[in-house]
């Protein structure tokens, strides 16, 4: 059967111009030559016109593309030159600011002590003031006891002696208290 279809094909093939699909006879051939040397001149022509304009273009796009590669180059060395930098100011700021953290804790810890060698001085000064005014107020508490002891003294005299001494024998004591108390301030 397939021997069949092959013999078919071919019979079809090489039949008369007016019945076939395909027909390899001469005006076929030459139909193909025909159109070989059409393409080969349209080829050639082409070539002629266009070889120049197109191998240029072609030159300067890849001239352009070695332009845009090479100042992309450029600008990565630029940007890697940058970056650099960038991190070696980056690592200057950092120690930079690491010496002023240092500078500002050192002076914390200077001014701290010095606010509290201020603060134990006025502590002190403090201590002897309540000190001092404590015993102030202890002399003061014993100068009052002493008034009051003497006037209580002097209460309980005045009434002893209203009652156990007569006119005479007081205005006598007077008089001594009083020549006792001038010797007194004429020796000051």
């Amino acid at each position: 059967m397939a021997l069949d279809i092959l013999q078919r094909s071919a019979i079809l093939l090489t039949e008369a111009p007016g019945n076939r699909i395909l027909g390899l006879d001469k005006a076929w051939l030459m139909d193909m030559l025909l159109e070989w040397f059409n393409v080969m001149v349209l080829v050639a022509v082409l070539a002629l016109i266009l070889y120049k304009p197109v191998r240029e273009f072609l030159r300067k796009r890849s001239e352009g593309i070695r332009l845009r590669l090479a100042e992309s180059e450029t600008h990565l060395s630029e940007a890697l030159a940058l970056k650099e930098d960038y991190e070696g100011k980056l690592a200057s700021i950092e120690s930079e600011r690491n010496d002023v953290l240092e500078t500002a804790r050192k002076h914390a810890l200077e001014k701290s002590d010095a606010l509290i060698a201020d603060a134990r001085l006025d502590a002190d000064n403090i201590r002897k003031r309540a000190a001092s005014d404590v015993e102030m107020e202890v002399d003061k508490a014993k100068d009052d006891i002493r008034r009051q002891i003497v006037e209580v003294s002097s209460l309980v005299a005045s009434l002893y002696v209203a009652r156990t001494i007569d006119d005479e024998t007081q205005n006598r004591l007077v008089d001594e208290a009083i020549v006792g108390l001038e010797e007194l301030q004429w020796h000051s």
